[in-house]
């Protein structure tokens, strides 16, 4: 925003390529900084995705697994804590972030509020699962925007330059901001 480095108020929300998600009120895709976030944002979405999905595979098997084995409850609180994690850490990250800095109810907090009730009563795959479908449902929202964002731009850049001006029998072409 001080017209250093076209990035770098997205470094100092976070930097983490135009979602810092709520933890700045004057951050965001939208922040003016000037760069265009779209190929970072959409980069961004793309290494997410994979990630989602082994996460998912992982929630996947532990609930295999529960049904087909027999374990103690100590060892499927830690089967199942591991991709509660794994999802989760960013959402209980920013919540304390938030926490610390008097911002409490927010859905981050929400979410690390429920997911970690059902980890006391021992609901494990629900905690997991609850986290892991309201990070899938992020990821489809960033995606809607960075569509929506990127249509816009194209929507834009589509404007004429030039506008022809007629008056009686004459024409005068000037630049379309003068018009």
């Amino acid at each position: 925003q001080d017209g250093t480095d076209p990035c770098s108020c997205h470094e100092e929300h976070g930097g983490d390529s135009c979602h810092c998600r709520g933890d700045d009120e004057d951050c965001g895709c939208g922040c003016g900084c000037g760069h265009d976030c779209g190929d970072e944002e959409k980069n961004e979405l793309s290494r997410q995705l994979p990630l989602l999905v082994v996460r998912a595979v992982r929630f996947v098997l532990c609930l295999i697994l529960e049904h087909t084995t027999q374990m103690s409850p100590i060892v499927w609180l830690i089967a199942y804590l591991i991709p509660y994690l794994l999802v989760g850490w960013e959402t209980l990250w920013i919540s304390a972030k938030r926490i610390a800095h008097g911002a409490v109810f927010d859905e981050n907090f929400l979410m690390a509020i429920a997911t970690l009730g059902a980890f006391a009563i021992q609901e494990y795959p629900e905690a997991v699962g609850v986290m892991l479908f309201y990070r899938i449902g992020e990821w489809f929202g960033h995606k809607a925007v960075a569509r929506s964002r990127s249509q816009i731009m194209e929507t834009i850049d589509m404007r004429a330059e030039n506008v022809t001006i007629v008056t009686g029998n004459t024409t005068k072409v000037i630049p379309a901001e003068d018009a």
